[in-house]
């Protein structure tokens, strides 16, 4: 039960019936100088308070009625690293050494013609009309 939203709700209620009454009251008994419109106003304005709080109220109570509800974390573990797994070991005995597979590797040299910014000193690549960091011109 959400007591806190209850005591508001019935606070609320009261206060809007009080609101209400001395409207309805002043227009029946004309216990102040106030207009017709003012008093229908505050008939209004207390029945709209009067209906929050009851709103309220059915809201604390139904949040009580109601399970609580919790929001499960769900656990995921990451999925095993698929790693290749070296070939096994094995003693091998009279027989020729073993000796590591070629491998062909490439190496890519790639030039990149640079040019200095003239206000900022950053490097930029030569196509650039603009420097990178400062957007200045480089030509």
């Amino acid at each position: 039960m959400r007591t806190q939203a209850v005591n508001s709700g019935i606070k609320g209620l009261i206060i809007g019936i009080i609101i209400a009454v001395f409207g309805w009251a002043d227009i029946e008994y004309y216990l102040t100088p106030l207009s017709f419109e003012v008093n229908q106003l505050m008939i209004t304005i207390g029945g709209f308070i009067s209906l929050c709080g009851f709103g309220y109220i059915i809201y604390g109570l139904v949040a009580r009625a109601s399970p609580s509800h919790t929001t499960a974390k769900l656990q995921t573990t990451p999925p095993p690293s698929r790693k290749p797994t070296p070939p096994p070991i094995h003693e091998m005995k009279d027989s020729a050494p073993l000796t590591a597979p070629s491998i062909r590797e490439r190496e890519i040299i790639k030039e990149i013609e640079v040019v200095y910014c003239p206000y900022c000193k950053v490097k930029n690549s030569a196509r650039s009309s603009f420097c990178r960091n400062c957007g200045g011109s480089l030509h």
